[in-house]
């Protein structure tokens, strides 16, 4: 289920700014749920938003393409299916895969993107992710939240990041945590018709179905369904701590 009525019965989807966005044509501006704006490449863009989505994931799996690596979330909710294509890197995406041990697959999941300024200025962004009863009309308790297995005080097994001096500037590097999250992603990750519930690892990989390739740098092997949004802009923190 979308924050709002939506009949499509394939629909991409994507966040931007705390909310959920679905790119629409101009032929759609009259809407009254949709949005006209200029981005910041000066291109006019036509968006349906939303405040969540939920339902049953089916299939996760992470393409990489001209526009970087991207978490595709297959989401059904009775006639309707929905993908979320959330960027790896973002923090949007490494708050849905430093939960990805905590979800049970079995049941439904809501993906509510939040956005703000923190009292110090500081942009914080990423999902609340839930499974109580209400999850399905974007409703939920501080109970029901899916809390990351990740954490400063447990990192369970988290990399550290990588501290880069150069001159007075200082740097830090995430690739070794990336590819822990998605190593551990591959391992739990739910495929169509085959859901694992909490802490089950993944079957071997369905033939046909190339796996992620370590974080080097990007290829791009096949089309992207959508193009990201160019309104993206994270924080500077890799992960949130």
């Amino acid at each position: 289920m979308l924050g709002s009525t939506n009949k499509t019965r394939k629909t991409y989807l994507q966040p931007i700014s705390g909310k959920i966005v679905q790119s629409v044509g101009e032929d759609s501006k009259d809407d009254e749920k949709v949005r006209e704006r200029v981005n910041k490449v000066g291109k006019t863009v036509y968006e349906r938003m939303f405040d969540f989505v939920a339902g049953e994931v089916v299939d996760m799996e992470i393409h990489s393409g001209d526009y970087g690596d991207r978490i595709m979330i297959t989401i059904v909710d009775m006639d309707n299916e929905y993908e979320l294509q959330v960027p790896v890197e973002s923090k949007y995406g490494q708050s849905i895969l430093m939960r990805m041990p905590n979800i049970d697959f079995s049941n439904h999941v809501l993906f509510m993107p939040y956005e703000f300024e923190d009292d110090n200025g500081k942009k914080k962004s990423g999902f609340v992710l839930s499974q109580g009863v209400n999850a399905d009309q974007g409703r939920y308790n501080k109970e029901e939240k899916v809390q990351p297995a990740h954490t400063r005080d447990n990192p369970n097994g988290l990399p550290e990041l990588e501290v880069k001096t150069r001159g007075s500037k200082t740097t830090y590097d995430d690739t070794d945590r990336i590819n822990f999250l998605l190593e551990q992603f591959e391992k739990l990750k739910p495929t169509r018709n085959e859901a694992p519930k909490i802490g089950e690892s993944q079957k071997e990989e369905p033939s046909g179905r190339a796996k992620p390739k370590p974080r080097k740098g990007k290829t791009a092997d096949k089309p992207d369904a959508i193009k990201p949004n160019d309104d993206f802009e994270d924080d500077g923190d890799p992960l949130p701590f």
